[in-house]
């Protein structure tokens, strides 16, 4: 075996240590921090190890850092669709849905409702990473409807009460 050949194995099996450490701090990690954190944790974990399951080591390392930033209690952002190789024709669809899983987040999802917001987060990014790959169209719509169900859900708002009726005129 020639030298380059030994340096390229030994670099390859480098940086699959490196993905597969991070996976696995992942997995033996709680979360700290708000109730969101830690519930964004999980589901990073969820989708770092499905990801490893796949073999895809980059992507399955890339979201088990996120979950260990969360799992520091650090509040990590969804997506950039624009970070991603994403077929044109999904790019608005996408960039909708992040926008309205901003501005819910940015009105206090986090707070309201945590696990259904690290939910939408966690979904949302799986949804872009299976449309980045867009081999596995069943994967792609899982992780899109669940994403939009959660959405759902954090945009559900509780009914306005009824107006007051208005009060009897006094007696004279």
């Amino acid at each position: 075996m020639s030298k380059f050949r030994i340096l390229g194995v030994l670099a390859a099996a480098g940086i699959l240590a490196g993905c597969t450490s991070d996976i696995d701090t992942l997995r033996n990690t709680q979360g700290t921090g708000s109730p969101f954190t830690k519930a964004l944790t999980d589901e990073y974990r969820q989708l770092a190890v499905n990801e490893a399951d796949e073999y895809d080591w980059p992507d399955a390392s890339y979201f088990a850092r996120k979950g260990l930033s969360a799992a520091n209690g650090q509040v990590v952002l969804p997506e950039e669709p624009g970070a991603w190789w994403l077929p044109p024709d999904k790019v608005d669809e996408i960039s909708q849905g992040r926008a309205r899983l901003i501005q819910d987040l940015d009105a206090g999802a986090r707070d309201r409702a945590p696990e259904i917001a690290a939910r939408a987060q966690g979904r949302f990014d799986c949804w872009v990473e299976e449309q980045e790959e867009n081999h596995e169209p069943a994967a792609i719509a899982a992780c899109r409807d669940e994403f939009l169900k959660a959405l759902a859900q954090l945009e559900n708002k509780p009914a306005a009460a009824a107006p007051a009726a208005p009060a009897a005129p006094a007696k004279k």
